[in-house]
């Protein structure tokens, strides 16, 4: 049975981006990172990937859950996964 939204968000299931000026990029409630390079982090959601493009980025602070991306943040785009409505 499929949660509601609301129900995703009171357990805080739902995934957060955070994008402070053009230097930073926080993704909260993530799954994992696919892919880290000088140019582009992808980061990996329940239902989303998200990738992170820009120039001199590096990965500062990763925990289980979040991911905190630096640098030149050019943009951010945010992709549904296959297979899901």
């Amino acid at each position: 049975m499929k949660k509601p939204k609301l129900l995703n968000e009171i357990l805080c299931l739902n995934s957060y981006i955070s994008i402070i000026d053009n230097d930073r990029v926080l993704v909260e409630n993530c799954k994992s990172i696919s892919e880290c390079n000088e140019i582009l982090v992808r980061v990996s959601t329940k239902e989303n990937d998200i990738e992170i493009w820009g120039s001199e980025l590096t990965v500062t602070n990763y925990t289980n859950t979040s991911v905190l991306v630096e640098g030149k943040i050019s943009s951010v785009s945010v992709a549904r996964k296959s297979g899901r409505l």
